[in-house]
This record gives structure tokens, sequence and C-alpha cells, in this order.
């Protein structure tokens, strides 16, 4: 695709009701606005609309509500300081080297591999881990299947990526 000399502009309209913002600045007014500020929710959005079909309890990304959301930032805020963080990299260097592992033993000279598969999977037990403190159910599902004779795993597959 060329560029036009329209799209190498700070600003472009993509859209009948939307801008491309290109700046740093745009960036930080936009999603950095400070506690005051209070312009630019999410509220009335076609994304709030969809998240809230998507997840019907309140949580970070749909809720509009300032104290809710608030309340939530500040139950999730220690699982985010440096600390946490250093405690939890073991846990999700282990997932990685999982996802490598398994995407190497499929790689020949001669094929081409999606990663998305590996790349999901992997993602999802990181979750799993950090949320459960083990990874979601889709790592037992080839053992049931073998062990059963059900294919337990093509039961969840259009799941896998969500």
């Amino acid at each position: 695709m060329i560029l036009s000399e329209s799209t190498q502009r700070p600003v472009v309209r993509i859209g009948p009701n939307e801008l491309s913002f290109a700046t740093e600045e745009a960036l930080k007014t936009i999603h950095n606005p400070g506690p005051d500020s209070g312009h630019f929710t999410k509220q009335g959005t076609i994304e709030s609309l969809l998240a809230k079909l998507i997840w019907a309890a309140p949580n970070l990304l749909t809720t509009t509500d300032k104290t809710a959301h608030k309340r939530l930032r500040t139950a999730l805020q220690p699982a985010f300081t440096a600390k946490a963080l250093m405690e939890q990299e073991d846990i999700v260097q282990h997932h990685v080297n999982r996802a490598v592992e398994s995407l190497g033993a499929e790689l020949t000279d001669k094929t081409a591999v999606s990663i998305s598969d590996h790349v999901g999977k992997m993602i999802w037990s990181i979750v799993g881990d950090l949320s459960f403190g083990e990874p979601l159910l889709h790592d037992q599902m080839s053992t049931a299947s073998r062990i059963t004779g059900f294919p337990v795993h093509e039961l969840t597959d259009g799941y896998r990526h969500v």
C-alpha cells in the first residue's frame, strides 16, 4: 500500500466518525488524561457496548463508573508492583519456554507453521496459572482425550482464540 500525503499527517480521518492521531501529544492527551480531566470515556461507544455484551460483570475494561473503576484498579494494583511482577517471571518464562519447545517440535525444514495456536495456548496457560495457580483446562484436554477416547479438545477449539 502506498501512503498518500494525507495519511502522513498527524491527524487523518479514517471513517465518517473516526480520526487517527499520530502524535505523542495526542497519545498522552487521549490515553493519559489524568484523574481530573474526565474526558474521552468509553461510555456510549461501540467498544463499551461490545464489552458489556462479552463481559456481563463490571471490570476495568467495561466500567464507566469512576468509583467502580478506582475500586477495581486498587484491588488489582498489588499484582502489578515491581516485586509481584518479578515473582511472576518464572511462571511466565515456564509457559514461554513450553510454547517455544512446542513450536520447535512442529517445525521442519519444509513446513510452514501457524504460531497462533501456540501463542493462544501460551497466553491462556499464563492467565490461568497467574489467576488460579494452574494452567486453564486446555492443557488437560489432550490427556482426557487419550484416556477416554473422547475428543474433548474438539469441543473447545473455537474458544481458544477468544
